[in-house]
């Protein structure tokens, strides 16, 4: 329900009604200012704000190509200018190598009075040569290193004696030297300890030591 009372001067305006809608009282007013002579009220204009365009790059496609043109040949040009490493081969050891590669005398290792013994001997007697031992007519000798102590011979080599010599002789000129344990150490069988370069026995002394 809606009442509408209206006073403008000596005129007077006055309505009622039950059951209105927006539209009824739009009417009513514009009827009622129209009898007062007041003009009807305009309607606010609506504001219009322009609307902001943004421009979008447009993509250049021959630029995108060239572009990756460039990178393409910058990775290959890198990829040319740094050489693959050269790999290097692996180092063979000296006892598997064949006979015509391997040197004509082997060094003990730790050896600080350069122990070389020919290598006619680890090739036709590896077994004694790496045990140390040597079986003449089914007896055991032993590995003995000697140092010639003739001033003019002074040759360096090796022998292998029974486990009762008491001294060893020189191959090049036959002087004789005096024996004695590579270690200074005698196991329970009465068999001297071997040294770290295989030896039983050292020959360094003379015979009237």
């Amino acid at each position: 329900m809606i009442k509408l009372s209206i006073v403008h001067g000596d005129k007077r305006f006055e309505m009622e009604a039950a059951e209105t809608n927006d539209q009824h009282v739009t009417i009513a007013l514009e009827g009622a200012f129209g009898i007062f002579g007041i003009e009807q009220a305009r309607p606010h204009q609506e504001m219009k704000f322009p609307v902001p365009v943004v421009e979008k790059p447009e993509l250049v496609v021959t630029d995108l190509k060239a572009k990756q043109a460039r990178e393409v040949a910058a990775a290959k040009s890198e990829v040319v200018e740094k050489p693959s490493p050269v790999p290097m081969p692996p180092q063979v050891p000296a006892s598997i190598l064949p006979p015509s590669s391997r040197p004509r005398a082997v060094e003990l290792l730790g050896s600080s009075r350069s122990l070389q013994v020919p290598i006619g001997e680890v090739a036709e007697n590896p077994e004694w040569w790496q045990t140390g031992i040597k079986y003449k007519d089914g007896v055991p000798h032993y590995r003995t290193r000697y140092y010639c102590k003739n001033r003019d011979c002074r040759h360096k080599g090796n022998q292998y004696v029974s486990i009762d010599a008491k001294s060893t002789e020189c191959h090049q000129c036959g002087t004789h030297m005096k024996l004695r344990t590579a270690t200074g150490l005698v196991g329970s069988d009465g068999i001297p300890e071997i040294d770290t370069f295989g030896n039983f026995f050292i020959a360094d002394g003379p015979m009237n030591s």
